[in-house]
C-alpha cells in the first residue's frame, strides 16, 4: 500500500474520530447541563447556519431546538431567515386559494391570512384567510391544513415586519397584531385563533 492511500486513511479516521468525540461531549455535556445546554447549542447551530429553519419549526412543540429557534428570531439574522419562510408560506396559500377559485392573485386588492386551532392553546396548524378583489368581491375561507403550523410560535418576534412577496413583489406583507388586522378588514376570525396575522395589500405606488 502507498505512502499517499495510508496517509488519506489515517486523515479519514482522525477525521471521524473528532467526530465521534463531538457527539459524544454533547451528550455528556446535555447529561450535565440539561436544556439550557442544548437550547445554547442548538442556538450556535443555527446562527451559524448548520441547522434548517424549516425542519426546526416542524418539529415538536417544547424541544430544545424550538426554544433555541424563537431565541434566533431575536437576532436580525433570525428573523430574516423566519420572515423568509412565513412570507413564503403566505404566498403559498394566497395563490393557492384564489387559483382554486379560477382567479388570479393580481386581481387580489388585499387580503388577510390567520391561524388557528381546533382546540383552546392547541397547536395553530389550521389557516383562515379573507380576500377582497379589486371588483369589490370577498371571499372568506377557513380550516384549511397549515404547512408550517410551528411559524405561529414565532409570530409575535416577527411583529410589525413588512416585506414584499418574491413572485409578486407589486404586494407587501406585514404581520400585525389581530385586532387591528381584523378591525381594517371588519372581520370576524374563527375562534381559538393566534393573535398575530399577515396582512397583504399592495405596495405603495404600485
Amino acid at each position: 500500500m502507498s505512502e499517499g492511500v495510508k496517509n488519506r486513511r489515517w486523515g479519514g479516521r482522525v477525521v471521524s474520530g473528532v467526530a465521534g468525540v463531538g457527539a459524544i461531549a454533547t451528550i455528556v455535556l446535555a447529561c450535565a447541563f440539561g436544556e439550557q445546554f442544548l437550547t445554547s447549542y442548538y442556538l450556535y447551530r443555527l446562527r451559524r447556519g448548520s441547522d434548517d429553519v424549516v425542519a426546526i419549526i416542524k418539529g415538536p412543540r417544547g424541544s430544545a431546538q424550538k426554544s433555541a429557534l424563537l431565541a434566533f428570531a431575536k437576532t436580525a439574522k433570525g428573523r430574516r431567515a423566519l420572515l423568509s419562510v412565513a412570507i413564503a408560506e403566505c404566498e403559498r396559500l394566497l395563490l393557492d386559494r384564489t387559483t382554486s377559485r379560477n382567479r388570479s392573485i393580481v386581481d387580489v386588492k388585499k387580503a388577510l391570512v390567520g391561524l388557528n386551532s381546533l382546540e383552546p392553546r392547541g397547536v395553530f396548524d389550521r389557516y383562515w384567510l379573507t380576500l377582497i378583489f379589486e371588483q369589490g368581491d370577498r371571499v372568506s375561507a377557513s380550516n384549511f391544513l397549515f404547512q408550517y403550523p410551528g411559524i405561529g410560535e414565532c409570530l409575535e418576534e416577527l411583529s410589525n415586519t413588512s416585506t414584499k412577496f418574491s413572485n409578486f413583489p407589486d404586494f407587501c406583507v406585514r404581520i400585525v397584531p389581530l385586532v387591528e388586522a381584523v378591525r381594517d378588514y371588519n372581520e370576524s376570525p374563527p375562534e381559538n385563533s393566534h393573535e398575530y396575522a399577515w396582512s397583504i395589500e399592495r405596495c405603495t405606488g404600485s
